[in-house]
C-alpha cells in the first residue's frame, strides 16, 4: 500500500484532532493545544470549521490567514510535510 493511502487511512472522514498554535504571552511565545473535529480529503489536506471569535482562530489569523466570513470559518490545513508512524517506523511524506 502506498504510504499516502496509509495516511488516508488515519486523516479520512471526520475525526478529532489536535491543532497546535501560539500565543504570545508576556513577551514569550507558547503553544497552546486545541481540540477540533477535522475533515480528511483524498488529497491529504484537513478542512475544520469553527466560530469566528473562537480564540483558535484569533491566533492563527495573527500567524496566516484572514478569513471573509466575520461570523464563521473553515480552516484549511495544507501540509508540506507528513510523518507516519507504524510498528515503531517513521516515513516521511513531503508535498
Amino acid at each position: 500500500m502506498a504510504l499516502e493511502d496509509k495516511i488516508l487511512e488515519v486523516i479520512k472522514g471526520p475525526k478529532l484532532s489536535a491543532i497546535g498554535t501560539v500565543i504570545e504571552e508576556s513577551g514569550q511565545i507558547l503553544p497552546v493545544v486545541r481540540y477540533m473535529i477535522t475533515m480528511g480529503r483524498d488529497d491529504l489536506i484537513l478542512t475544520a470549521f469553527t466560530s469566528a471569535s473562537s480564540r483558535k482562530v484569533s491566533q492563527i489569523e495573527k500567524n496566516v490567514k484572514n478569513p471573509e466570513d466575520p461570523k464563521y470559518v473553515a480552516i484549511r490545513f495544507v501540509p508540506s510535510l507528513i510523518e507516519y508512524y507504524s510498528k515503531g517506523q517513521v516515513k516521511i511524506w513531503k508535498n
